[in-house]
C-alpha cells in the first residue's frame, strides 16, 4: 500500500512519522482551470510561480508530473492506495479527481478522513482547529489510522461524476460550503482581504505590507486558501484602487 495526500507539508509528516512512501499531489484544485494538468502552458502555473516564489512554472509542472508518474506506476501495478483528505476544498477536489482517474479500475482504495476541528484531549477547554492537513500534529496520525475505511467503488463513481461536472463548469475558483463544492467568482475571498486591510490600515499596499496582510488573512480566516492566492488578489485590489484614484 502507498499513501497519497494533496498537501506537500502533510506528505512530509506522513513520511517522517509513519516511515512510508508517500505520493504528494498538491494540485491546488480549488483554483483555476481543472484541465491544466494536461497543459504545462496554462496560465495557472505562471501565476502560482509568480506569487509562491519558491519555484518556476516549469519546476511546478515537473514536480506534479513526477508525482503523477509515481501514481501511474502504482495503479498499473495494482497496488492499493491509502488516500488522506479533509474538508478543505483542495482535499475534496483532490479526492474527486482521484476517483475520476481510477474510474475504469478496480484498484483497492482506503480513505482516511482527518477532522480539521476536534477537542484537545489534554486540555478539554481548548478546541484544536487546523486550516489544512499540513498543520496536523504528527503524534495524532496513529489515531486517525484507526478510522481508515475502504472507499467503495460506488462512492468512487459518485465522486467521479461530480468531478466531471465541476470540470465542465471550469470556474476560476471553487469552495466547500457545508459539504458541497461549488463554483464561485474570482472575487469570492476579496472581502476577507479588504476586512484585514481596513483593520490593519495598511493601504496603499507595498510589498512588505502585502506579506503582513496575507499573513493576517491566513490567521483570521483559516480555511485552507493558499497564501499565494491572497497575494495575487491583493495585488489586483491594489492596482484597481490605483485606477479608481486616477
Amino acid at each position: 500500500m502507498i499513501d497519497l495526500t494533496f498537501n506537500d507539508d502533510f506528505a512530509d509528516t506522513l513520511h517522517q512519522k509513519l516511515k512510508v512512501p508517500v505520493i504528494s499531489l498538491q494540485l491546488d484544485l480549488q483554483i483555476g482551470n481543472l484541465h491544466r494538468l494536461r497543459s504545462p502552458l496554462d496560465p495557472f502555473w505562471q501565476l502560482k510561480a509568480k506569487y509562491e516564489t519558491n519555484a518556476t512554472s516549469a519546476q511546478l509542472v515537473a514536480t506534479i508530473h513526477q508525482q503523477l508518474a509515481r501514481l501511474r506506476k502504482t495503479t498499473d501495478a495494482g497496488e492499493a492506495l491509502r488516500v488522506w483528505w479533509s474538508d478543505t476544498a483542495d482535499d475534496v477536489l483532490g479526492l474527486m479527481w482521484l476517483c475520476n482517474r481510477l474510474a475504469d479500475t478496480q484498484l483497492p482504495v482506503v480513505q482516511v478522513k482527518v477532522p480539521l476541528t476536534e477537542p484537545n484531549y489534554q486540555n478539554r477547554d481548548v478546541l484544536m482547529q487546523f486550516a489544512t492537513l499540513g498543520e496536523i500534529d504528527p503524534s495524532m496520525l496513529p489515531g486517525y489510522l484507526e478510522g481508515a475505511l475502504p472507499l467503495s467503488h460506488s462512492i468512487q463513481q459518485t465522486y467521479s461524476y461530480r468531478w466531471r461536472a465541476l470540470a465542465s463548469d471550469n470556474a476560476p475558483l471553487r469552495v466547500n460550503l457545508n459539504g458541497h463544492v461549488v463554483s464561485v467568482p474570482e472575487t469570492f475571498y476579496d472581502g476577507a482581504l479588504q476586512q484585514v486591510m481596513l483593520k490593519t490600515r495598511l493601504t496603499p499596499v507595498s510589498f512588505a505590507k502585502r506579506r503582513r496582510i496575507v499573513g493576517e488573512t491566513l490567521s483570521t480566516y483559516p480555511i485552507g486558501v493558499p497564501g499565494w492566492w491572497y497575494a495575487y488578489r491583493l495585488d489586483f485590489l491594489n492596482d484597481y484602487s490605483k485606477i479608481k484614484r486616477h
